[in-house]
């Protein structure tokens, strides 16, 4: 099976289970993922399978969309609910009005210390597995970008936010960093990731009605990428190229020059995907060529 396949992650639940279990499921030979979520989140999970784990890099995910519950007055060690109590503090009085000006200082570019659990490699090794042995380590700094933040609801000690930001973003530091901003503590309690790149949260497969044997939705590819079908000429001359690097695509195709990344299909199967080279006049190069 190749497919791409959008799915709802459910909390207390690792990507990789909710990968593996659906690769097992629909008896695919390989599965991969774009964007791991925290077990405690849930929310958008795009699963490939099959051949399509090769177009993983050429995906865009550039924008997330994040719905966050915050509990002000505690820290946890992992930044979220399920952490243990590192920090406390007695709640101070906020208006709205401070709130928000808090909470709009974040918009823009943010530097943050991502979370000590967190897949980030220091010196080889994932940093959560450091903190699960004791070991504290210091993790660069990062620079993400916050495009909007607002808040959705103030209750007497939690804050719930809306927030859209780039790749990379660690939204329980972000909440951390909010709470210390407040003159407090900061942590996750729930945390939805609403959108990632053009894959939505209410296009998404429910993750245990897939299971139950529900029909499952799958994306297309077409939403994704332009897909060029070519006659089986074309597809021959392609197959006989030995440099699949640096190859002049406009000789055996008119039709694959006009955006940066094509897919070529025969009889709508996809067959290769084709990246686009151009100068700083967007005037083609070559192009780099990779079969499904």
């Amino acid at each position: 099976m190749n497919k791409i396949l959008v799915v709802n992650k459910p909390n207390n639940l690792t990507s990789s289970f909710v990968v593996n279990k659906l690769k097992r499921f629909f008896s695919s030979s390989k599965a991969g993922h774009s964007g791991t979520l925290d077990p405690l989140a849930e929310g958008v999970l795009v699963i490939f399978l099959g051949s399509m784990t090769k177009i993983i890099p050429f995906i865009n995910e550039n924008i997330k969309r994040y719905k966050v519950k915050m509990l002000l007055g505690l820290e946890t060690d992992t930044l979220d609910i399920a952490g243990q109590i590192t920090k406390s503090s007695g709640m101070k009085e906020f208006n709205e009005l401070d709130i928000n000006k808090v909470v709009k200082n974040f918009q823009g570019e943010y530097e943050y210390e991502p979370p000590q659990y967190s897949a980030i490699r220091v010196n080889g090794k994932r940093s959560y597995k450091n903190a699960r042995e004791g070991n504290f380590v210091e993790i660069p700094k990062r620079k993400s970008t916050i495009s909007s933040i607002r808040i959705n609801k103030i209750g007497s000690s939690t804050l719930e936010l809306d927030i859209e930001c780039s790749k990379g973003t660690y939204v329980r530091s972000l909440v951390r960093d909010i709470g210390l901003a407040l003159g407090t503590f900061g942590t996750v309690v729930n945390l939805t990731r609403t959108s990632t790149g053009s894959f939505s949260l209410d296009k998404s497969n429910d993750f245990y009605a897939l299971l139950r044997g529900e029909n499952p939705e799958f994306y297309e590819l077409s939403n994704l990428f332009p897909v060029t079908v070519v006659n089986k000429e074309v597809l021959n001359q392609l197959r006989k190229l030995t440099n699949h690097k640096n190859v002049d695509i406009s000789l055996i195709s008119k039709q694959l020059e006009v955006n940066p990344i094509n897919i070529v299909a025969s009889n709508e199967s996809p067959l290769l995907i084709v990246k686009n080279k151009y100068d700083d006049y967007g005037k083609y190069i070559c192009s780099e060529i990779k079969f499904f």
